[in-house]
Parts: C-alpha cells; sequence; structure tokens
C-alpha cells in the first residue's frame, strides 16, 4: 500500500570546513594495501576492457622511470616491467609522470606518455608506444614516436597528468607554467606560441599539427582566432593530476598553488573550451579581479590545520561498487596527507567562487588498514570496476578504497551543508529552525550566502510522484540593498541545480511553499534517496552591522510504503 507522509524535520549543522557528526558516529573508511616496493610511484590506472590488471608508473629509479603491471586476481606485480624508459631527467618533478591508453588500445596497441628527457635538458615529450604485437603483458619500445616537445624553463611545473576524453576520444595533457617563482615568463596567460600552463587537447592519430605528429580538433576553441590550436584551456600554474568523471564527462583540475591557496577546478561536460582559470593573476579566488577568469569550486588556504595543506593531489569522482560515495570527488594534499571528499553542486562556471559544493568530508583521521599508512598521496587512480586507489610514493605503496561508511541519518532528520560566513558559523541544534548570524566582509561583493538541505528518507520511500516544501526564512536587519532569495533543487540526472522560486527576501517570517512540476524523479539521487535543496540569497552589497537569517524547511511530501 503506498501512502503520502508529511513530517516536519529536525537540523543537524555541517559547517564548510568539517563534516559534523551525528548522533550515528563518525564517518569511516577502510583500506587494503594491495601493492609494495615501488620505486616512486606517481599513477595508477587500467587499460580499456581489462579488469584484471592495474598498470602502476614509477616516477624513476636513477634515470629510468618504468611501468609496472599488478594481476589484481593474483595480487602478483609482474617481475618484468611492461615498459621501461631511459634517460630521464631526474630532478624533484621530473621522469615518467603520466600514462594513458587509447580508447581502441585492444585493437590499435596504443597507449601515450608524458615524460621530461635528459638529453633535452629537461624538456616535456608526450610519446605514443604500442603493445607487444604478441605478449600483452609488454610494451613494444620500438615503437616510440614522439607527438609533441616542450621546452621547458625549470624542472618544476612540469604537470604530467594526460587521458582521453569519455565524450570525445580526444587526448587532454596537461602542463605546468614552466616553473619560477609567479610564473616570470607570464606563461600561463600568454596564448600564442605558448603551450605551458594549459590543458591541450589534440588527437593524437591525427597529422594536422604543426609538424605533422598529431591531429587538432576543428572544435577546440582557438582555432581560426587568435591563440594555438592545440590550447582547450589556460590560466594553470601546475595542475598535478586532473580527471574525468565518466558518468557525466566533468573535468576537474587540481592546480597546486604558490604560497597561500591550493584549487579545484571544474569544466562542464557542456563546455566548449577556452576557459581561463586566472593564474598568475589569480591563486585560488584570491587577487586582483580577471575579466572572464573562471574561480575554482573550492580552495584551502596553506597551513597545519585540519582543512589546510600545501600542494594539493586531485582524485576522482567516486563511481564504484561503494553505493554511499557515489558522486563524492576525492583529493588530497600530499604534504600532510589529508584526504578529503567533496561533491560540486553543479554551479555554472561564471559564479564559481570557491563555494560550489557540498558533503565536504575529512577522512584523514578515521581510515583503517590493516597493514601500513597512507602517507605523501601522489596520485589516485580508478580500475575498469570505478575502484579507487591511494598512491603513497615515499612508501613506495598502493591502497585500493574498500569500504566507506557515512553518519546515516534517522527518518525525518535533515542535514544542513554548505554554510560559510564572512565572520563565524552559528550554533545550530535540534530546534526548528536554523540561525545564521552573518557578518558582512568587504571582500564578497555582491556577496551570497547559501544553505543546503539534503533530504534523506528511509529504505520504504519509493521514488515520489509528488515532492514538495514549506520553507520559511526570515532576516532581521541585513545589508543595505535588495536582497533576493532563491529556492533550488539539485536535478541529478544533469548534475544541475534547478531553480524553483526567487523572490525578495523578506524581514518578517515569510512561508514559501514550491511544488514540483514534471517528474520529481529527477530530483532524488539513486541509492541514497536523498534530495538536495538549495536556499540562497544574494546581495548587491554586503555591508554593516552582523544580521541574523534563518531558515526552516517545515514540511515535505513523499510517498513511503507499509
Amino acid at each position: 500500500m503506498t501512502q503520502v507522509m508529511r513530517f516536519p524535520f529536525c537540523l543537524a549543522l555541517v559547517a564548510v570546513c568539517a563534516f559534523a557528526t551525528t548522533a550515528d558516529g563518525q564517518p569511516s573508511m577502510s583500506v587494503t594495501r594491495i601493492a609494495t616496493g615501488l620505486t616512486r610511484p606517481v599513477f595508477v590506472t587500467t587499460s580499456p576492457g581489462d579488469p584484471n590488471r592495474l598498470f602502476i608508473v614509477e616516477q624513476r629509479s636513477g634515470t629510468t622511470g618504468r611501468i609496472k603491471i599488478l594481476n589484481l586476481s593474483t595480487g602478483v606485480l609482474n617481475p618484468t616491467p611492461f615498459l621501461s624508459i631511459p634517460n630521464l631527467a631526474t630532478n624533484g618533478e621530473q621522469g615518467l609522470v603520466g600514462l594513458a591508453f587509447h580508447p581502441n588500445y585492444q585493437t590499435n596497441r596504443k597507449f601515450y606518455v608524458n615524460v621530461t628527457t635528459a638529453a633535452g635538458g629537461g624538456d616535456t615529450e608526450i610519446r605514443e608506444y604500442c603493445r607487444n604485437a604478441t605478449n600483452p603483458e609488454l610494451a613494444d619500445p620500438a615503437s616510440l614516436r614522439v607527438l609533441l616537445t616542450l621546452d621547458q624553463p625549470f624542472s618544476n611545473h612540469n604537470g604530467g597528468w594526460l587521458a582521453f576524453g569519455p565524450l570525445d576520444g580526444l587526448l587532454y595533457i596537461a602542463l605546468g607554467d614552466g616553473g619560477g617563482s609567479n610564473d616570470p615568463g607570464n606563461n600561463a596567460q600568454t596564448i600564442s606560441n605558448n603551450l605551458l600552463g594549459k590543458l591541450l587537447r589534440i588527437d593524437p592519430l591525427g597529422n594536422n599539427g604543426p609538424d605533422g605528429q598529431y591531429g587538432i580538433p576543428a572544435s577546440n576553441p582557438f582555432v581560426g582566432v587568435t591563440g594555438d590550436d592545440e590550447i582547450w584551456a589556460y590560466g594553470l600554474r601546475n595542475p598535478w593530476r586532473c580527471s574525468f568523471d565518466w558518468l557525466t564527462g566533468d573535468l576537474y583540475i587540481a592546480d597546486v598553488g604558490q604560497n597561500a591557496w591550493e584549487e579545484i577546478d571544474v569544466q562542464p561536460a557542456s563546455s566548449v573550451g577556452g576557459e581561463n582559470y586566472g593564474w598568475r593573476v589569480r591563486e585560488g579566488t584570491h587577487g586582483p579581479a580577471l575579466p572572464g577568469a573562471i574561480d575554482p569550486i573550492y580552495d584551502y588556504a596553506h597551513g597545519g590545520g585540519g582543512n589546510q595543506g600545501f600542494s594539493v593531489t586531485g582524485g576522482y569522482v567516486y563511481r564504484g561498487p561503494i553505493a554511499v560515495l557515489q558522486g563524492h570527488y576525492f583529493l588530497a594534499d600530499y604534504v600532510n596527507s589529508r584526504i578529503w571528499s567533496l561533491k560540486w553542486n553543479g554551479d555554472p562556471s561564471a559564479s564559481h567562487n570557491g563555494e560550489n559544493y557540498t558533503d565536504f568530508i575529512d577522512w584523514t583521521e578515521h581510515v583503517t588498514s590493516a597493514a601500513g599508512s597512507i602517507s605523501n598521496i601522489s596520485s589516485f587512480g580508478e580500475d575498469a570496476a570505478g575502484n579507487l586507489y591511494f598512491v603513497d610514493l615515499t612508501g613506495g605503496e598502493i591502497f585500493r578504497l574498500d569500504g566507506a561508511t557515512i553518519p546515516t541519518l534517522a527518518e525525518g532528520r535533515k542535514l544542513l551543508d554548505g554554510i560559510q560566513v564572512g565572520g563565524q558559523l552559528s550554533d545550530a541544534s535540534e530546534s526548528d529552525d536554523v540561525y545564521l548570524q552573518l557578518e558582512p566582509s568587504s571582500t564578497r561583493n555582491p556577496a551570497k550566502q547559501k544553505i543546503d538541505v539534503i533530504l534523506q528518507t528511509t529504505g520504504n520511500a519509493q521514488t515520489p510522484v509528488e515532492l514538495s516544501f514549506r520553507v520559511e526564512a526570515h532576516m532581521q536587519g541585513g545589508p543595505s540593498g535588495d536582497v533576493i532569495q532563491s529556492i533550488r533543487l539539485r536535478n541529478y540526472q544533469t548534475n544541475a541545480f534547478e531553480l524553483l522560486d526567487s523572490r525578495p527576501a523578506s524581514t518578517t517570517d515569510e512561508i514559501v511553499s514550491v511544488t514540483v512540476t514534471g517528474d520529481p524523479a529527477r530530483f532524488v539521487q539513486a541509492g541514497t534517496r536523498e534530495i538536495t535543496a538549495s536556499v540562497t540569497w544574494i546581495s548587491p552589497e554586503f555591508s554593516g552591522a552582523p544580521f541574523d537569517w534563518s531558515i526552516d524547511i517545515d514540511e515535505a511530501v513523499w510517498p513511503v510504503t507499509d
């Protein structure tokens, strides 16, 4: 029997900088060490259509970089490397630093690496190799073909990531700004005759590039206009590990900061390229205004605090077998070995401001391993099943994420996430309203504050045939100028928020009833059965004394079964 249940909600607060626990306990993560004894591992991946092997990139031993194969069924490393690449440069960030298999690898046997060479004084080469024609456990060193060579002015900021886009099948190459403090050549902002500080997109099987060794896609943003045809995006300092969400096609870029801020940028799958991510003018969301530049969805400060660090390592959006982690993007800090995850909230690129995420979790103190401990994470990796791997450079170890729990919510409870204000966070208790004291900040104009309310149901919830909310908000005092309050729901099919209501914020209690039109199933996340409502106010000015803002979602309508 199906009935419609209406129930009030209780509250629990999650600050933007930490994952608040509920009475159900702490988040937890279990990992398994699957490989040891490696030399400077910097990446793991799998080849298309291969569920049984993991390819591990060793940056260098002496002047030789190696790719090794781990048999996932037996847990044994092949005694002979898949490929050894000699004559590499040997400074800190140099060596063999990237690997990508062609989508048609099973038939054309082609794969690609990013290396810095000793012969070129540390120049970057993008190389193509082929698998051995008769032995799939070995590559063919004689098949080497150099696609692209770039002069590197310094030994750091080489980037190194490369991967094929899941939607277009083209090769993306992330390159740092060439090194040196504050990008002395202004490479990242120079788009003509300069590929440093860029994200490139090429067709490795084409031949219309400058030297005929690769192709230029006609849809690249600078084809036919000022700018190098290979460039897909620019304004990057040292992108250390990017990744595609293979489910949505969205691209995540972790860009290592200089002396103050680390950042995570997101390029939506719908992008036509050409984004400027701001370096060297901006570091994270900080620095002088740069018209047209795209800010990160998340940045964190340098320091020793729980949500601080010194060098970001980018990971992946989890799409593996652990249901509670679906959609969580994992990242880490190499220096202090912290591990975090968050979810991009789907905001359009033009509105990215460092606060475009929900569900932030600090996993660092909640990781258990039967053997070994994860430190100095140089990379993450995925296998064919979507399992997530952690690469420990100094320990020479690889760990697989095998289990995780996130505190579950009782029926009728709501979890508030994404609250960040100019001054301080207020307390929220088990009450009907959430009260925030918002403190004006002269550095945020226009001012924007947001509460994401995650509503979860019990296991007997069905896909709703009707869905509605009653939202009560009250602003006492407030900034000068008009304040607009908007209510949105996340569409989990498009990974974007849909606007349901927008009106001037009220200084008296005002109840806004919102009823979803069309099929409400689009707002329900598979597995967790949760919906995310975002209530936002935005003001063209944010000045004056601190003021109070309270919000309560009084009622939701959702069908359940007996």
